[in-house]
């Protein structure tokens, strides 16, 4: 058996070891945290700039956004958006297509996903988006606008 004072080391290294760990696992929270809002911000900045028309400085935006959190779907989507403004129609798709990978109830990226495919010529690929981006929100007037042009 043993005795106080031997335990009583053993204790002092478990206890700095998960004071160690805890540390750690705080710090972490706090720098993904600190991550997850300077891509947020980016993010905005590039809403802002896009509504300027300024779309060079909102990709340029969008992207630090991306590459600050890859794992966050709405730059994606923005930085499509942009692209499309700006004339591209190839590009935007697979930067739809990532958003959509990475939040599959964004029924805003469905929607213009299937307004680029549309643009491109591609009929049946734009309205089964449409047909995705309405059964996760059926309330999307601009959706149902956009499939009655398409059939018309």
């Amino acid at each position: 058996m043993t005795s106080s004072a031997e335990a009583s080391p053993m204790r002092v290294t478990i206890g700095l070891f998960l004071l160690t760990v805890v540390t750690f696992l705080g710090y972490s929270l706090v720098l993904d945290q600190r991550k997850h809002t300077q891509s947020i911000a980016y993010n905005q900045r590039g809403n802002t700039f896009s509504e300027q028309g300024r779309y060079d400085e909102a990709i340029k935006n969008y992207q630090q956004a991306i590459k600050i959190r890859v794992n966050f779907a709405e730059p994606y989507n923005n930085l499509a958006n942009a692209l499309v403004r700006k004339g591209k129609l190839q590009e935007p798709v697979s930067y739809y297509k990532k958003a959509i990978q990475l939040n599959s109830n964004y029924s805003e990226a469905y929607s213009n996903l299937g307004n680029v495919l549309g643009k491109q010529g591609k009929l049946d690929e734009a309205m089964e988006q449409y047909q995705k981006a309405l059964k996760i929100n059926p309330d999307l007037f601009q959706v149902h606008n956009s499939l009655v042009i398409l059939l018309a």
